[in-house]
C-alpha cells in the first residue's frame, strides 16, 4: 500500500436538518466542493489514495453514512463537477 500524502475528506450528512450541527446543507455542499476547486484540489476516488497515494492537490471524499440523501442529494451535485 502507498503512503498517502493526500487527505480523504470525510463529510457530515448532506441534507439531514435534524441532525443539527451535523449537518450540511446542499448551498454549504456546493460551496465546499466549489472552494477546494477554486484552490486547486483535483478529487480523487479514495481508491486511487489508496493505490498511489495521491498527488499534492487530490482530494477523495468519503461519507461516513448511507443515508439516502448521499444518493439524492451530494451525488447529483458532485456529477456536476
Amino acid at each position: 500500500m502507498a503512503n498517502s500524502r493526500a487527505p480523504l475528506v470525510l463529510l457530515p450528512p448532506v441534507r439531514q436538518p435534524a441532525w443539527g450541527v451535523n449537518d450540511v446543507s446542499p448551498a454549504q455542499f456546493r460551496r465546499q466542493i466549489e472552494a477546494a476547486l477554486h484552490a486547486g484540489y483535483r478529487f480523487v476516488p479514495p481508491s486511487e489514495l489508496a493505490a498511489t497515494g495521491g498527488a499534492p492537490r487530490d482530494l477523495a471524499i468519503t461519507f461516513d453514512d448511507g443515508l439516502k440523501s448521499v444518493g439524492t442529494t451530494a451525488a447529483p451535485i458532485l456529477a456536476e463537477y
